[in-house]
């Protein structure tokens, strides 16, 4: 399911016109603005609107994205915050009938993203999905490690909580996923949490921790290697979505050539 990071600007149902004109199978977009603290649940007339819209679509398959600010592995106020907000776009989620939410798994502690995460289920009851994404590391983030990653997913196994991997991402953290055999170590570890996968260049060195999304082939991963990646994945019925750097108009260039790999 070949998808793209794609714009609710203007209205939530306003995705389904990048969806059409990219004819993408799976879609990425934020279910409130990404950088307030801001959000109110959807209108029951527009989550209606929106699944009709859906319906006629191309799309398998859509991810909503919690807002960049949340950090559930965050001092008291923060975590706070955060909880209500993931907790809100759950529920947006599930309103839209978005089969799963992706957040960045924070900065902190291990022990506060885990009492984060019980907080957030404690009162969540809906059908979306809460993914943890992967992350490259950067100063104190959590996520990074996949053997941390799977060990909190095996705490939570009754909770609907997943990974999302990022390929940008773990080559930053440090796993030289050009190397067909990590990557494949990278898929068995995490396959049975396994939810969604970005697929983006990167812009860093291996292990430079650099979140730093590029164009797919122009980056330090490179063409050859993402040519054996989709390859390897096309078994994996997961969204599989493209989060390059703007300007969106790029983003059609990109698609092309990772489809061209399937060919």
């Amino acid at each position: 399911m070949i998808g793209a990071n794609v714009s609710a600007a203007g209205g939530l149902i306003n995705v389904f016109n990048q969806v059409e004109a990219w004819s993408l199978e799976s879609c990425q977009f934020y279910v409130k603005p990404s950088r307030s603290w801001k959000g109110e649940m959807v209108r029951e007339e527009v989550a209606v609107a929106f699944k009709e819209r859906r319906r006629g679509s191309t799309i398998k398959s859509i991810l909503g994205h919690s807002a960049l600010i949340h950090n559930l592995a965050g001092e008291e106020e923060i975590r706070r915050k955060s909880v209500a907000g993931i907790r809100l776009e759950l529920e947006i989620a599930t309103a839209l009938g978005i089969e799963q939410l992706v957040v960045h798994s924070g900065y902190g502690s291990l022990d506060m993203l885990k009492k984060g995460l019980n907080e957030v289920f404690s009162k969540y009851s809906g059908s979306a999905r809460l993914l943890l994404e992967v992350s490259s590391g950067q100063k104190d983030s959590r996520g990074a490690n996949i053997e941390e990653l799977v060990k909190i997913m095996q705490e939570f196994k009754e909770a609907k909580l997943g990974v999302c991997l990022d390929t940008c991402h773990l080559f930053a953290a440090g796993y030289d996923i050009r190397d067909q055999r990590v990557f494949t170590e990278i898929i068995n570890a995490t396959k049975e949490y396994l939810g969604a996968i970005h697929l983006n260049d990167c812009k860093g060195r291996l292990g430079s921790h650099l979140d730093r999304h590029d164009h797919i082939g122009k980056g330090m991963i490179g063409k050859k290697t993402f040519r054996t990646l989709i390859r390897s994945m096309t078994e994996l019925h997961i969204p599989k979505v493209l989060e390059i750097p703007k300007p969106a108009e790029m983003m059609a260039q990109n698609l092309k050539v990772i489809r061209s790999f399937l060919v």
